[in-house]
């Protein structure tokens, strides 16, 4: 007879090590996904830059109303030339985590001081006021921008 005692040994040894590379793994995408999440509702310059909170009036920015990757109510200050809202880590507003946004899902830019925003092919959508946006739309204060699971209002 055939001894399987050092086989299975090994088999169960093999199994003990994919296991504990299997749990180390999850965690350390957990702490990385934990470090990447905003301390607080700052707000944050298209670009990755951040500044202080402060309601002056004249800076644009996109409020978060709702999501399933951002907390509620960060800010993300609109300058000037252009800015990428989508799921790439090189967008200038970063959807990391928002499976329903495209890698460069819309941009924004400013032409003779009205924001404009477009749709650039998303899978999904761009949503204005719950209206789907065709080709480059005027934005105005207090609109509702829908892309993918994130909703951001507009404010000046």
């Amino acid at each position: 007879m055939i001894d399987l005692q050092v086989p299975l040994l090994a088999a169960k040894a093999l199994l003990l090590l994919l296991l504990f590379a299997f749990v180390y793994v999850v965690v350390r995408r957990a702490v990385g996904d934990l470090r990447s999440l905003p301390r607080n509702s700052d707000t944050f310059v298209a670009g990755g830059g951040r500044e202080s909170v402060v309601d002056s009036g004249s800076e644009p920015v996109f409020v978060v109303e709702d999501s399933e990757s951002l907390a509620p109510g960060t800010r993300f200050a609109i300058g000037g030339g252009v800015t990428v809202i989508g799921r790439s880590g090189s967008s200038d507003i970063a959807l990391r985590h928002d499976d329903y946004a495209s890698g460069e899902h819309a941009r924004l830019m400013r032409r003779g001081g009205v924001l404009y925003i477009e749709d650039m092919n998303s899978t999904n959508g761009t949503f204005i006021n719950g209206e789907r946006c065709t080709g480059a739309s005027a934005l105005q204060p207090g609109d509702l921008v829908k892309i993918g699971s994130t909703t951001f209002r507009y404010k000046e």
